[in-house]
């Protein structure tokens, strides 16, 4: 699962997957179960993403979770894409970094322009957005590598001068202990950068999220394949009626996800992410020659 972690696509597909859940009705999903999902052959889950981007693409609400292959195989195929030569074998065969790039790639096919990591932090998060503001451009270092917070209470860091995300996009920090590692790594940092940067996560922006890192559960409860048939059966039922019988139940809630918990459990850390951050004279970090602001989902 650590190759999955440190793929700049797993950032690119969550953020694409919270963004367009009220278009798609993607599940809710916090991260952990997400990387979990993507690294099991035997989940759904991966099934379900393409299932629904492509009805989306297609507008077939034939496509489903137990027929998307066949589908994938076909639009990939009428693409000249090569992603083609990944999507050949048994979805049950494909490995974790390889699910990750069908869905970038599949997300890719859902704008008009085809983004790269760079400029889909830039185009989604650099200007003014009626999203929630739950991510920051924390700062850079002393090598010019961009430091990133998801509202999945991580840490990334992004390789300076990089196109495509073909560079180093690692992710530092998931738990308590590699959050207060990272801090400490900058504590005794003469340069301007590293002290902007030490400063606003020290002082602002870790105190915020570390009551959620010590309250999360120590494993995720994943999504299971009964729930996700469920759902998609649910919601197919209601696009073959006009109206919903009264006596319907709503279609099973997966795991709530982090934004929500965010929102609910931590208003400290909405205050955080709503303000400037640290006012060091060095702490925006540039990207394609654009100075991005903090946005998200």
């Amino acid at each position: 699962m650590e190759d999955v972690r440190h793929m700049h696509e797993l950032p690119y597909v969550a953020h694409f997957v919270n963004n367009k859940r009220a278009l798609m009705k993607f599940p809710n999903i916090e991260i952990r179960s997400f990387e979990i999902c993507i690294c099991d052959g035997k989940s759904k889950l991966f099934q379900d993403i393409v299932s629904r981007i492509l009805r989306h693409i297609k507008n077939n609400t034939e496509i489903r979770i137990d027929n998307c292959e066949k589908h994938l195989r076909s639009y990939t195929e009428e693409n000249k894409s090569e992603i083609s030569q990944l999507v050949k074998q048994d979805f049950i065969s494909v490995t974790g970094p390889d699910r990750l790039r069908i869905l970038k790639w599949l997300a890719d096919q859902t704008k008009e322009k085809k983004n790269d990591i760079d400029e889909m932090l830039n185009e989604e998060f650099g200007g003014d957005s009626q999203l929630d503001p739950t991510i920051i451009n924390v700062g850079q270092d002393s090598e010019n590598r961009t430091y990133w917070y998801f509202d999945d209470l991580r840490l990334y860091r992004q390789k300076s001068g990089q196109s495509k995300g073909s560079g180093d996009w690692q992710c530092l920090a998931t738990s308590c202990s590699t959050w207060e590692e990272v801090i400490g790594n900058f504590s005794q940092s003469t340069d301007d950068q590293e002290q902007d940067l030490h400063a606003y996560l020290s002082n602002q922006l870790y105190p915020a999220i570390k009551p959620l890192l010590e309250t999360q559960s120590p494993e995720p409860a994943v999504i299971t394949n009964k729930d996700l048939l469920a759902a998609e059966a649910w919601e197919m039922e209601g696009n073959r009626s006009s109206q919903t019988p009264a006596t319907s139940e709503a279609p099973p809630t997966p795991t709530a996800d982090q934004s929500e918990l965010i929102k609910s459990e931590n208003p400290e850390l909405l205050k955080v992410l709503s303000e400037e951050p640290y006012a060091g004279k060095n702490n925006s970090a540039q990207i394609n020659g654009e100075f991005s602001k903090y946005r998200i989902f």
